[in-house]
């Protein structure tokens, strides 16, 4: 397992792969960080639903 080398992401760039601006505040310790970024829908996707999702509600 010498040669295996796999870095963790650190909370900003789960942040960033979430589409979250860069200025978006994040509270909490490393490990809650790491959660709120994890439970977050991509922008991309909740556009996505919701474009689906208008003309039934109209």
């Amino acid at each position: 397992m010498d040669d295996c080398t796999i870095r963790m992401l650190h909370p900003g760039e789960l942040m960033t792969l979430q589409r979250f601006p860069g200025d978006y505040i994040v509270h909490g310790n490393h490990t809650e960080q790491i959660l709120h970024a994890g439970k977050a829908v991509n922008v991309n996707a909740a556009r996505w639903l919701g474009e689906r999702l208008l003309p039934c509600l109209a």
